[in-house]
């Protein structure tokens, strides 16, 4: 059985209507920025390049900032900090009308995750 996550991606540019999109990726590293290479890519000014990354490992999963103006983790920032995070766990970048918001909406781990 394949384990993945479900997040659910939310962008928001100034006066737009937000997008909120639901992805599966596999478990592993998931990276988050403004480049198109990244799995999660949001070309928002606020967001860096190389904005952070979401990674399974050991049985655990978290998200480890990257970035100059860091990232609210469940209510509180974080910057270059990692952090555990999991399933019902949110990732907030907002500023001036702009945003990414990034829920986990399920984690999948083996037979019974």
């Amino acid at each position: 059985m394949a384990e993945y996550i479900k997040l659910v991606i939310t962008r928001k540019f100034k006066e737009r209507e937000a997008v909120s999109v639901v992805s599966k990726f596999e478990l592993g590293t998931i990276t988050i920025g403004r480049a198109s290479d990244n799995d999660v890519s949001a070309r928002l000014s606020i967001i860096s390049r190389k904005h952070g990354t979401i990674t399974y490992e050991n049985k655990t999963l978290s998200y480890e900032d990257h970035s100059r103006n860091g990232t609210v983790v469940n209510g509180k920032m974080k910057h270059k900090e990692k952090v555990k995070i999991s399933q019902g766990s949110t990732l907030l970048v907002d500023y001036k009308g702009e945003q990414l918001k990034i829920d986990v909406l399920k984690v999948k781990t083996g037979w019974f995750g």
